[in-house]
C-alpha cells in the first residue's frame, strides 16, 4: 500500500537472483519521502531497496520475450502495472517523470492479451469485474483501470493477459495493468507489484505455478521468493484475521509492544482489535515505510522508547529525532502477536529511518482511530517475513537478514 504521509526517505537495496529449491528475485532498496501507497523450485528475487519512499523493488520479466521490469514490492495492493508504451496519440506525454530503465514495448509481446469489457461473451473479461478501480471503455470495448493512492501518486492504464517471468519460472496468463499515464511516481522503478490478497494478485494468480506463499528478507541483500519449499518449522507462525470490508489486506493480531525486551505498559490490546463494522485492525504492508498505531499506544511506545535512548541528543523542534554520531547502541523493538495461547513476535534492532545526521523514529500515530494499524516496512527489516496467503498464516525468521 505504497505511503500514508511525507516523512523524507527512500532507500535502494539491490540484490541479486540466486536460485535454491524456491524461486528467488534480489529485492532492491530505495531512498524518498515516506511513502504509503495502497489503495485508497520457487522464484527467489533479489530486492532492490529505496529510501525516500523506503521502498522496494524487484525485476521481473514481463512478455515475450521477456522485457525486465523493476517494480516496487507492495503487499497493500493487488495490481500489477508497469508504465507501456507507445503512448497515445490524445497524450504526448504519459510518464512526466522520467525512467531509469527501458519502458514495457507492448507491440513486441506476442503473449499481451487485452482484457474486454464486462458483459462480453468472451470468458476473459470476468477479470474487469474483480475491483472497483478497474471500468469500461466502451468506445474501446476494453477494461481500464484508474488508480489512485494516498500518496497523491495514480496510474491509469489498460487491463490485459500477459506471461510473468520470476526467476526460471513463467507464470502465464497473469491480469497486468499497461500504464498509459502515471503520475509522482519515484524512479528507478517501472511500476508496482501488487502482492495483496485480492483475486488479481500475483500472489494468487502464481499459486499454481509457485506455490501460493511468497516470503522476503527487507535488507541490502534482499530478496523475494515464492514457495514453500524452504519454510522452516523453527518459524514463528501466527494466523491471518478476515475482513469482509478489506479483504485483500493482510489483517494480523498485534496484542502489545516492547522496548529492549520491557513491556510496555498501560496498552489495552483492545485497541488493536477490529470492530464488527471491520474498521480497525493491523495490516502487515510493505508499501509503507512508518508504522502508525492508534494514539494511546504510540504516545507510551514514544515515551518508553525515549527514556530508553537516555541523553542522546534530538534534532531541534522534534523529540524522537536523534543525533546518533557517537551512539553505541539503539533499543529494539518487539511487535507481540496472538495465537490463541502462544504468542509470537517480531523484533527490530534498529527502528529508525533517516538520511544525513538524524534517524528518527519509524512509528506514529494514526490520524483516525477509525483506520488500519500498519506495520511499515522498516519494522520488517531484517527479519525474513512469510506470508502463506493458502493457509493463512504469518512467518516470521527464523532466519534473519541483517545486513541493512
Amino acid at each position: 500500500m505504497l505511503t500514508r504521509r511525507a516523512f523524507l526517505l527512500l532507500l535502494l537495496l539491490f540484490l541479486t537472483v540466486s536460485t535454491t529449491a524456491g524461486t528467488r528475485i534480489p529485492l532492491t532498496h530505495t531512498n524518498s519521502p515516506t511513502t504509503r501507497r495502497h489503495l485508497a523450485t520457487e522464484p527467489r528475487v533479489p530486492v532492490t531497496t529505496i529510501i525516500l519512499h523506503s521502498l522496494y523493488y524487484v525485476t521481473l520479466g514481463v512478455g515475450t520475450p521477456p522485457q525486465s521490469q523493476p517494480l516496487f514490492i507492495d503487499t497493500g495492493s493487488n495490481l500489477l502495472w508497469f508504465e507501456c508504451e507507445p503512448c497515445p496519440e490524445t497524450n504526448s506525454d504519459c510518464f512526466p517523470t522520467p525512467s531509469l530503465n527501458p519502458i514495457f514495448d507492448r507491440t513486441i509481446s506476442t503473449s499481451l492479451v487485452p482484457v474486454p469489457c464486462v458483459g462480453s461473451d468472451d470468458p476473459k473479461a470476468m477479470f474487469c469485474s474483480y475491483e472497483n478501480s478497474l471500468c469500461c471503455n466502451d468506445a474501446a470495448g476494453v477494461c481500464t483501470y484508474d488508480y489512485r493512492y494516498f500518496d497523491g501518486s495514480n496510474t491509469q492504464g489498460t487491463i490485459a493477459l500477459e506471461n510473468v517471468t520470476v526467476g526460471d519460472s513463467v507464470v502465464p496468463g497473469v491480469p497486468v495493468g499497461c500504464a498509459i499515464a502515471a503520475n509522482n511516481f519515484t524512479t528507478p522503478a517501472n511500476g508496482i507489484l501488487g502482492l495483496g490478497g485480492g483475486y488479481l494478485s500475483l500472489a494468487s494468480q502464481s499459486s499454481g505455478t509457485l506455490g501460493g506463499a511468497f516470503s522476503y528478507c527487507l535488507s541490502r541483500n534482499g530478496w523475494l521468493e515464492f514457495g514453500r519449499s524452504n519454510f522452516s518449522t523453527d518459524a514463528q507462525w501466527t494466523p491471518m484475521l478476515h475482513n469482509l470490508k478489506h479483504p485483500s489486506y493482510y489483517y494480523i493480531g498485534l496484542i502489545g509492544l516492547a522496548v529492549d525486551g520491557v513491556r510496555v505498559d498501560g496498552i489495552d490490546e483492545m485497541i488493536f482489535k477490529m470492530t464488527d463494522e471491520g474498521d480497525g485492525g493491523v495490516i502487515v504492508d510493505t508499501g509503507t515505510t512508518v508504522t502508525t498505531l492508534p494514539a494511546e499506544a504510540y504516545n507510551k511506545l514514544r515515551d518508553a522508547f525515549k527514556k530508553a535512548m537516555g541523553n542522546v541528543s534530538t534534532q531541534p523542534g522534534s523529540d524522537t529525532c536523534y543525533q546518533l554520531e557517537g551512539t553505541e547502541r539503539i533499543p529494539n523493538i518487539t511487535l507481540f502477536f496472538s495465537d490463541g495461547p502462544r504468542t509470537s513476535s517480531l523484533t527490530n534492532k534498529r527502528p529508525l529511518y533517516g538520511l544525513d545526521i538524524y534517524a528518527c523514529l519509524a512509528f506514529a500515530a494514526m490520524e483516525s482511530n477509525k483506520g488500519q494499524s500498519v506495520i511499515g516496512n522498516i519494522v520488517q527489516q531484517g527479519t525474513r517475513i512469510t506470508i502463506d496467503k493458502e493457509n493463512e498464516y504469518f512467518g516470521f525468521g527464523p532466519d534473519r537478514c541483517d545486513d541493512w
